[in-house]
């Protein structure tokens, strides 16, 4: 289902760069001792308790097609086409009563293996959101209203994809993580230009 609330905060506090992407943070109180950027993750904590983790999540893509491949069968259709967010869709949407005596044998080892993939996917007990931004499609994992400690994004394009953890302190703690906070992040994401690459010893002579 849609997110429902697609409202953004007008306040971007902080930029940072990770992994060729700009992000806008509608938070200043970053707290710098705690700040963990590695390789392909990058950990902001903040001095309130709350904190926000974005990683890599081309593992994760190239993982689905390689499934994709292996998963053809004689009478079955593929998975998904190369769109990682479609395939995404699929295991999002099937359901163990879609599963039946009806179907071929390619599409029954197809449609079993997304349920399994399912079992993957970060818990969702109020339900998983979808949404747009300029440049990603994207999942959020529980709804905002029942107030969990970690608020998972998933963002999807045909050629990368980005987790990201909102994690908060518990109930009745604030400062509280609100939905147009989270979506200035998710919405601001994007990819910073090529730097030109340097120019060759011929064209320097």
């Amino acid at each position: 289902m849609p997110l429902p609330d697609l409202s953004i905060s007008p306040t971007a506090h902080r930029k940072i760069a990770w992994m060729g992407y700009e992000i806008e943070l509608p938070w200043d109180d970053i707290d710098a001792e705690k700040d963990l950027p590695q390789l392909n993750m990058h950990g902001v904590h903040f001095r309130s308790g709350n904190g926000v983790a974005f990683a890599g999540k081309d593992l994760l893509a190239e993982t689905l097609n390689q499934l994709q491949s292996n998963a053809k069968g004689p009478a079955g259709k593929p998975l998904s086409g190369p769109d990682v967010y479609a395939l995404h869709i699929e295991i999002v949407e099937i359901t163990p009563d879609q599963v039946n005596a009806f179907l071929s044998r390619g599409e029954l080892r197809r449609d079993m293996l997304l349920l399994g993939l399912k079992q993957l996917l970060p818990d969702s007990d109020s339900g998983i959101f979808e949404f747009r931004t300029p440049q990603f499609h994207g999942f959020q994992f529980e709804s905002k209203h029942t107030r969990p400690t970690v608020i998972v994004d998933e963002l999807y394009a045909p050629d990368a994809s980005i987790e990201i953890h909102f994690s908060q302190r518990g109930p009745g703690l604030a400062p509280v993580l609100t939905q147009p906070e989270i979506n200035r992040v998710l919405q601001s994401i994007h990819r910073l230009p090529t730097p030109p690459p340097p120019p060759s010893k011929e064209s320097r002579r």
